[in-house]
């Protein structure tokens, strides 16, 4: 069983991956922004973070490296839904 994280500011999204995720036999979480995401990696250990680039609170890819650099060192994916790279 994996712990995943999913750091989206689109509720819907992040209930909708939950539920997926938790189906697979996993747990899941979500923030909603960037320092609520910071401070559930920082309080608990995730093999996986899902992080958005464009949220409320910054850009995911600038806070990339402090994911990284949590404890528990998850795989961050990131994730958007602008079609600009």
């Amino acid at each position: 069983m994996q712990n995943v994280l999913i750091i989206d500011d689109e509720t819907q999204l992040c209930e909708l991956m939950s539920r997926a995720i938790e189906r697979m036999g996993h747990r899941a979480e979500y923030a909603l922004t960037l320092k609520q995401g910071l401070k559930l990696a920082r309080s608990r250990e995730f093999d996986i973070v899902f992080l958005d680039v464009q949220l409320p609170d910054g850009n995911g890819l600038d806070r990339l490296t402090d994911f990284q650099a949590v404890p528990s060192a998850p795989e961050v994916i990131v994730v958007t839904g602008y079609a600009n790279p």
